[in-house]
């Protein structure tokens, strides 16, 4: 059997074993030796993305990153700021060593565009605020706009329910009955217009489900008048009321 002082050097030599290891862990984590470790240098970083985000965009993000160490390099990290980017939804990172970083982007869905104080952002199936649209993207995407009556209504309406009640009425009204625009008037009622025919119809948003059925029954079999510019009232139970209007406009 050993000895007691020889057990207690062997105890006290691994302590400082762990203690020196921990240090030297605590420092890379920290990024200050990794510059001096010439280990697995990034030299290739390969990227793939889904439009609009282009390879030369989200490149530009990581070009700081070729030369750095591949195994001491966060991938934890290194997502959470390519999700922080406006168009950038969900990001995988795999390291091929010795020398390659693979990067997989994908990006979020604009399903409409959002005035806000008159300006277009793009607006995504979760509700968010992706970015100010360009012009070029504005055009090719070809999206409903969502806007409110009054400044003051942006208070009432929560943008994740609008985007869930705009992707219900596009569904069930199908391709042949379009939005253009859907307006936010004061909660609980909203405008829906329609490209073709060129009709409005105000729903509740407390019962505009149980009245979509009614609409697309007035749309597919419309009286004599509905050539004309109108305005249907879709608020009342089972019930589809219509005005006639001389024009169609977003605002009240």
């Amino acid at each position: 059997m050993e000895s007691w002082p020889r057990k207690g050097l062997w105890i006290i030599c691994l302590g400082l074993f762990v203690l020196l290891l921990s240090v030297i862990s605590w420092r890379v984590a920290q990024g200050r030796w990794w510059p001096k470790i010439r280990w697995f240098p990034i030299g290739q970083i390969e990227i793939t993305s889904e439009w609009p985000l282009s390879v030369s965009e989200a490149r530009s993000w990581l070009n700081p990153l070729e030369g750095r160490n591949l195994l001491f390099l966060s991938s934890e990290e290194l997502v959470q700021q390519l999700i922080a980017k406006p168009w950038v939804d969900k990001a995988t990172i795999r390291k091929e060593f010795p020398n390659r970083l693979v990067v997989g982007l994908q990006t979020k869905k604009a399903v409409a565009i959002l005035l806000i104080q008159q300006e277009p952002y793009f607006l995504s199936a979760g509700g968010e605020v992706i970015e100010k649209a360009n012009s070029f993207t504005f055009r090719a995407l070809d999206l409903p706009i969502v806007t409110w009556s009054k400044v003051s209504q942006r208070l009432f309406w929560d943008l994740s329910e609008v985007v869930n009640l705009l992707q219900t009425l596009r569904t069930e009204l199908g391709a042949r009955f379009s939005i253009s625009e859907l307006v936010l008037e004061a909660y609980p009622y909203f405008k829906v217009f329609l490209h073709s025919p060129k009709a409005a119809a105000v729903f509740s948003f407390e019962n505009f489900r149980s009245q979509i059925p009614y609409l697309r029954t007035l749309l597919q079999n419309p009286p004599l008048q509905i050539e004309k510019p109108k305005i249907i009232n879709m608020v009342f139970p089972k019930k589809a009321i219509v005005s006639l209007s001389s024009a169609l406009t977003g605002k009240k």
